[in-house]
């Protein structure tokens, strides 16, 4: 029913998500910087894809723009976060190549959004398509192991014994001093 009378509300969803995005921006990086950048992520990775499943199945106009002001929000929180990290987990020349590094896997999903909306071509399960592959960036950032808090991170906030730590592992993974 988004015709004629109630076209505006396209135009609303539009810029509420827009919205979203900018609050989510700023709130998550003083997030980010109080309680470190993995945890962050993956808090709000997980929000994503709570608020991105219910959004496919909102009953009404008003749920769907909300829902989506809250998937933006978590969306843009999850992403800087990781953005960050990956910028702080390397150093020098790196930096720049894994910051822009970082956009090819958005491009990629960029180039299969439309084979995706040919294969799914209702926008409620195309939704669900494009949101349920967060569950790949959740699991392996809930294993401690595998990806650590930025050492940055816990050096400027305190925990220098723990970034050193982290570090030497690192060093004596990569055979270096």
């Amino acid at each position: 029913d988004l015709v004629c009378d109630n076209d505006w509300l396209i135009s609303l969803s539009k810029s509420i998500y827009m919205f979203g995005l900018a609050t989510g921006e700023i709130v998550s990086g003083q997030l980010s910087d109080k309680y470190g950048r993995k945890p962050i992520m993956l808090i709000f990775s997980g929000f994503s894809l709570v608020f991105g499943i219910a959004t496919s199945f909102s009953p009404c106009m008003l749920v769907f723009i909300l829902l989506r002001w809250c998937m933006a929000f978590c969306a843009v929180s999850a992403y800087m976060s990781a953005y960050v990290y990956c910028v702080e987990i390397v150093g020098g020349k790196w930096s720049t190549i894994v910051g822009i590094g970082f956009q090819i896997p958005f491009s990629v999903g960029i180039m299969l959004l439309s084979l995706s909306s040919w294969l799914f071509p209702r926008w409620d399960s195309l939704l669900l398509v494009i949101t349920v592959p967060i569950i790949l960036f959740i699991i392996p950032g809930a294993v401690p192991a595998l990806i650590p808090e930025s050492p940055r991170w816990m050096l400027f906030n305190g925990k220098p014994e723990k970034a050193i730590e982290l570090l030497e592992s690192a060093a004596k993974l990569n055979k270096r001093t």
